[in-house]
């Protein structure tokens, strides 16, 4: 039972598909600024191939997803609202294999498809769009592996310090996107294999807690 329900998008209540729009577009302006996303064509390309796979045989999406390339060496990757998803080259050229870069891709889908950050950020809409874009935009810099001192700045002076920590997911929120990760991998023909490994490699630069890497 408690298997069946970490399967299934949590009801909770998150901040509608026209506001997680705007709000994207708001953190896209402040990731862009901040990292230096790839823009080489064959790479991006690539990345959203193994991406739309993994798409294909989902639910039908209220979003249109994309899939960007970061040029730095870290091993991580994050998703916005409204299907905004960042992996690192650092990552990338670690893998060994594309059903790696798959499993990665699934789990940070799955948040998406669940709402996992619009149900987070419903939680502090009492302060500004443009205050939550770059708090949201700063934890996800921070968790990814970004740099401490541009994700800080971005949180510092804010009204909403207490909710900066209500953005985080939870162990449920990353225990749902693992399982529901894996059943899109095997549904699109990619091993499930592959996300246990990308996430041990990803544990090796300690961005991940031991509790957070998937048993099978």
């Amino acid at each position: 039972m408690i298997a069946a329900a970490l399967m299934r998008p949590l009801p909770g209540r998150a901040i509608t598909i026209g506001e997680e729009e705007e709000l994207s577009a708001e953190m896209l302006r402040i990731i862009f600024k901040k990292l230096p996303v790839v823009d080489d064509p064959y790479v991006t390309a690539y990345v959203n191939r193994v991406g739309k796979r993994i798409l294909a045989v989902m639910p039908e999406q209220p979003f249109r997803y994309r899939f960007y390339v970061i040029n730095q060496d870290m091993y991580n990757a994050f998703a916005t609202p409204a299907g905004h998803i960042f992996i690192y080259s650092g990552l990338i050229e670690a893998m060994d294999g594309e059903d790696e870069l798959a499993g990665i891709l699934g789990h940070e889908i799955a948040h998406v498809y669940c709402r996992h950050i619009s149900q987070k950020i419903e939680l502090a809409k009492k302060v500004g769009w443009a205050q939550l874009a770059g708090m949201a935009a700063g934890v996800l810099l921070g968790v990814a592996g970004g740099s401490g001192a541009a994700a800080n700045a971005m949180v510092m002076g804010s009204a909403a310090g207490g909710a900066t920590a209500q953005l985080s997911f939870s162990r449920d929120n990353e225990m749902q996107a693992d399982q529901l990760g894996l059943k899109y991998l095997n549904d699109a023909g990619y091993g499930t294999e592959g996300l246990l490994r990308v996430l041990k490699k990803i544990r090796s630069k300690q961005w991940f807690s031991k509790e957070q890497v998937p048993l099978t």
